[in-house]
């Protein structure tokens, strides 16, 4: 015991430790890097070998030598980070392994000619949105206003750069992607891993960059947790093994979705720590991967890829140092159709700008609040996605068929609706196919409002038809009770096309279906209230004879006696013993009956929520009922609807199955 201990404890921590623990250990704090740390390693990635370091160095046809050129960057990142008032987030959301791979993308990026090697504002701009990106536009743009800033003297030159050499978000991610590094000269040069920051919060991003072959299922492989309880080791070592197999193959991109369970088995991946292993003239590469609890080093493919999805809910409790590790582009579903726009045609994109400018104002007067969705904006953004083809492309050369053919179809569609400015435009001009045609073709290409009234015509009538489309299908998740309370405001198709043919529940048309058959005796039905559905009007018999025959159906499903319904749906629950009423509503058992400790007071139709199927079934644990279980978030609108008597364990057996 008393000799001396051969292994030392070391503990590397991203946090200053606090004084109880402080005083037991020798504690080294390592501070921010120096300008002279900064240009050591501005200047070690710069130049890989001692013999760029007397090569001349040109940034857009200035002349200057390596070192300069270092120093400048190397002022310009300490400038960011020192200045606390305008720029406090830069050191939250960024740090030195950035400034690392800002050089080395610029390195990579220049070209060596003439025994000089030359950089231009392009590349430079380009550098930084690889690795300063992320963050809303006018902080990116002040970024990069400050890097230009210390190579460009005037500030018009600073703005041109920006505005002639700045990319759309969805081009930067499609260049990163596509920067790989099959048979890189060393591990350095393998681009840093990806991560996608989803403004939206529900996972739509990733769903519409798939949907947008953005991200297509050809070139990458979707792993994603459930964040069930239940089966969570065995899935999770599912996932681990999965990406450890595709990062052997290398083949396809791996996207990761909600895995922070086992982020920490892909610490060293993620990080890029690769051990070079030679084998005659074959280097190859080996990570260290956690399967459960073992990590052994994993041969790792250099062409292999991988993106990690976060949402920006969640950035406040991801650590920067994880941050850093990854190449950083904070997407919403406004930069995808603003992506999806530009690709278009010009007329074609700019009738849809102009038709998403009128959504946006009906959407607007109706209320944000009258649609199922935590961002309407956000909804008919996708709404508008949905409307363009995959793999568009406003430079593709089309068949003259497929123009002819596509016109015969807008035509045919657009003769079905009921609009005075398309009759005006058939039967006055009586233009001919080649015409329309050719009138088609201008408006599609066309960089501003038309001047021809024909050209205007038409612009009309496509960009309301786009208009009335998307309408009716955002009303399909509109809420009825608003829908009714403005259904003065609203055109008559839409609320035609909402009460008759929407998509969603639709109380008359399943009563309607239980009075029809005969075999159909337990249904699990989702309600929703909300207070303007007190201010609807009650059952009238003086709308007609229709709706006294319908009165009649809803008599004959509807229980007889309300004294025996458990469950009040109007007030989104039930009285049961919780609350001692259930005598009062004629339970035939008493509160003493062994029946009744375990829910057998339930034989009775009508009502009975879920969730306190639920708390009977915890109760009840020993008797068979204990393996039931519920989602709390929704238990409380679940009801179980049924027109014969069952007892408690006969309605859970149903549930179960």
């Amino acid at each position: 015991m008393s000799a001396a201990p051969q292994v030392a404890f070391v503990c590397i921590t991203n946090h200053i430790l606090d004084a109880a623990k402080s005083n037991r250990c020798i504690c080294l704090l390592r501070p921010e890097p120096d300008k002279a740390e900064l240009m050591s390693i501005a200047l070690g990635v710069q130049c890989q070998n001692n013999a760029m370091h007397t090569h001349p160095l040109t940034f857009d046809e200035h002349m200057m030598s390596t070192e300069e050129f270092a120093a400048l960057l190397c002022e310009c990142y300490l400038d960011l980070i020192q200045n606390k008032a305008e720029f406090s987030w830069f050191v939250q959301f960024f740090g030195l392994r950035d400034f690392i791979h800002l050089v080395i993308y610029i390195r990579r990026a220049a070209t060596f000619k003439d025994t000089a090697l030359h950089i231009s504002s392009e590349v430079l701009v380009h550098a930084l949105e690889r690795n300063f990106n992320s963050v809303d536009k006018d902080k990116f743009s002040n970024v990069c206003a400050s890097f230009l800033a210390k190579f460009l003297q005037f500030q018009d030159a600073i703005k041109e750069a920006m505005i002639k050499y700045c990319q759309h978000p969805i081009q930067v991610l499609q260049n990163s992607l596509s920067d790989v590094q099959a048979n890189a000269s060393s591990r350095y040069d393998i681009p840093r891993f990806k991560m996608i920051i989803d403004e939206s919060n529900d996972d739509s991003i990733m769903r519409l960059l798939e949907a947008s072959d953005i991200l297509s299922h050809s070139s990458h492989s979707f792993y994603k947790l459930s964040g069930l309880e239940e089966g969570a080791p065995i899935e999770q070592l599912n996932l681990v093994s999965r990406v450890k197999f595709a990062a052997q193959q290398g083949d396809k991109t791996a996207v990761l979705s909600q895995v922070d369970a086992v982020s920490e088995c892909f610490y060293d991946l993620f990080n890029q720590h690769y051990k070079e292993v030679k084998k005659g003239e074959v280097v190859s590469l080996y990570s260290n991967i956690a399967v459960g609890g073992i990590s052994r080093p994993s041969k790792i493919h250099p062409s292999f890829q991988c993106i990690v999805h976060v949402q920006s809910s969640q950035l406040d409790d991801v650590p920067a140092p994880y941050l850093n590790r990854f190449e950083k582009f904070q997407l919403s579903i406004a930069d995808i159709l603003s992506w999806q726009i530009t690709r278009l045609p010009c007329g074609v994109g700019l009738i849809l700008s102009n038709a998403l400018r009128e959504c946006e104002e009906f959407l607007s007067k109706f209320g944000n609040r009258s649609v199922w969705s935590s961002s309407p904006i956000d909804t008919l953004k996708s709404i508008f996605i949905s409307m363009i083809p995959r793999n568009v492309d406003a430079k593709q050369n089309h068949e003259e068929e497929d123009i002819k053919r596509s016109i015969s179809i807008a035509l045919e569609e657009l003769g079905g609706i009921d609009n005075i400015e398309l009759r005006k435009v058939l039967e006055e001009g009586s233009p001919t196919e080649i015409q329309l045609e050719q009138s088609f073709h201008d408006l599609a290409y066309s960089e501003s409002i038309p001047e021809y009234p024909m050209l205007r015509s038409l612009e009309s009538i496509v960009r309301l038809s786009i208009v009335r489309f998307s309408i009716i299908k955002l009303l399909q998740v509109a809420l009825p009770e608003e829908v009714y309370m403005q259904r003065e405001n609203l055109p008559t198709e839409a609320l035609r096309a909402y009460f008759g043919y929407q998509d969603h529940f639709h109380l008359k048309l399943l009563i309607s279906s239980i009075d029809r058959s005969e075999d159909n005796q337990l249904y699990m039905i989702s309600v929703h209230s909300d207070v303007n559905s007190h201010s609807l009007p009650t059952w009238s018999n003086a709308v007609g004879e229709n709706n006294a025959v319908f009165k009649a159906i809803v008599e004959n499903v509807v229980h007889e006696d309300p004294s025996n319904v458990m469950g009040l749906s109007a007030y989104g629950r039930s009285y049961t013993l919780e609350n001692k009423t259930c005598t009062e509503l004629g339970c035939p058992f008493s509160e003493d009956s062994n029946e009744t400790a375990i829910g057998g007071c339930l034989d009775t139709t009508g009502f009975v929520p879920y969730v306190e199927i639920y708390n009977w079934a915890k109760k009840g644990k020993g008797k068979g009922y204990n393996s039931i279980t519920v989602d709390p978030a929704t238990a409380s609108a679940t009801y179980l609807i049924t027109s014969i008597h069952l007892t408690l364990a006969s309605k859970m057996q149903i549930l179960g199955n």
